[in-house]
C-alpha cells in the first residue's frame, strides 16, 4: 500500500504529464522535486487538518461490571442484613451494594446522540454531546513523512 504522500506525488505527476507525451518526454529533476516537495506539504497540512480535528460518538454501548453501587432506595423498603426481624431500610435512605467475590452488577455505559440508549440513560445525548475522539500524531499511519 503507498503511503500518502506517494499517493499525492503519483497524483500530481499522473496530472501533469501530457496525454500523448512524445516519445523522448521525461519530466525533469528540478519538476519532480518540486512536485516531491508540493506533495509533502499537503500531506503535512491534510494531517495537521485531520489531527486538529474533535470527533463525536454518535451510537456507544461498552459493558460495564460494577462492584459497588452508591444511591438511594427508591422503592419499597427493603429488609436490612441481619437475623430474622432485622429492620427495613426506608425509601429515601442512602444504600450501597457491593458486589462480593465472583458478583458483580453488570450494566452497559451508553452514549446516542438521539438520546435512544438502550439502557434507559437519560444522558446518552449529554454523553454523546460531551464526548471527544482524536486520533493522535504517533498512531498516524503511511503518510510517508520523515518522522522525527
Amino acid at each position: 500500500m503507498a503511503t500518502l504522500k506517494q499517493n499525492i506525488y503519483d497524483a500530481f505527476i499522473k496530472n501533469l504529464t501530457p496525454d500523448n507525451p512524445a516519445p523522448d518526454f521525461e519530466m525533469s529533476a528540478d519538476g519532480k522535486k518540486k512536485v516531491d516537495t508540493l506533495a509533502e506539504d499537503l500531506t503535512k497540512a491534510i494531517r495537521d487538518f485531520i489531527l486538529a480535528q474533535t470527533f463525536r460518538v454518535d451510537k456507544l454501548s461498552a459493558p460495564v461490571l460494577q462492584g459497588t453501587i452508591n444511591g438511594l432506595n427508591g422503592g419499597a423498603p427493603i429488609p436490612a442484613a441481619g437475623p430474622p426481624g432485622a429492620p427495613l431500610i426506608a425509601p429515601g435512605t442512602p444504600i450501597t451494594l457491593v458486589g462480593t467475590t465472583g458478583f458483580s452488577i453488570e450494566t452497559t455505559a451508553d452514549v446516542d446522540k438521539d438520546g435512544r440508549a438502550e439502557n434507559g440513560s437519560l444522558d446518552a445525548k449529554d454523553k454523546s454531546d460531551s464526548s471527544e475522539v482524536r486520533l493522535r500524531e504517533d498512531q498516524v499511519k503511511d503518510d510517508g513523512l520523515p518522522k522525527g
